[in-house]
């Protein structure tokens, strides 16, 4: 089991799709911290949580790894929804064309699949100057 390996197959994707709409969103990923001297500056974190991975079988556990997926992006506040609408609908296109499977250049094999999206939802921060948007679907995966 490589958590890396599928954390990769599912954030990539995620990432070319924030950065294809604007390549100065600077995107995160779990374990990062924002820094910048700029605090209405846009930005995205994806984050990728496991939950189970292995079922109890009849003769010995099998491999069946879970999880969800969070995304949320800050974009200004008071300049209206469309542009935070713009990343979540570029996101929700890649989530639900989301490749099945893919080898790495390592050969490490990933196959994972989504569940509904949930979200868009906006939620105007207090005392920040960010929209928050947010989007989250579970997953399951196997890797070999």
């Amino acid at each position: 089991m490589s958590l890396q390996a599928i954390r990769r197959f599912f954030e990539k994707p995620i990432e070319a799709s924030i950065t294809g709409v604007d390549t100065t969103i600077k995107v995160l990923t779990d374990n990062q911290t924002y820094v910048d001297n700029d605090a209405a500056a846009q930005f995205a974190l994806i984050r990728v949580s496991f939950g189970n991975t292995a079922v109890q079988t009849f003769c010995e556990p099998m491999e069946r790894i879970e999880g969800a997926i969070v995304i949320e992006l800050y974009t200004p506040k008071g300049e209206g929804p469309g542009r935070a609408q713009a990343l979540a609908t570029a996101i929700t296109r890649t989530l639900y064309r989301f490749p099945k499977h893919r080898t790495s250049r390592s050969g490490e094999r990933v196959s994972g699949r989504l569940n509904s999206v949930s979200g868009p939802t906006f939620t105007p921060l207090d005392g920040k100057p960010h929209l928050l948007t947010r989007l989250s679907c579970g997953f399951q995966a196997d890797y070999s």
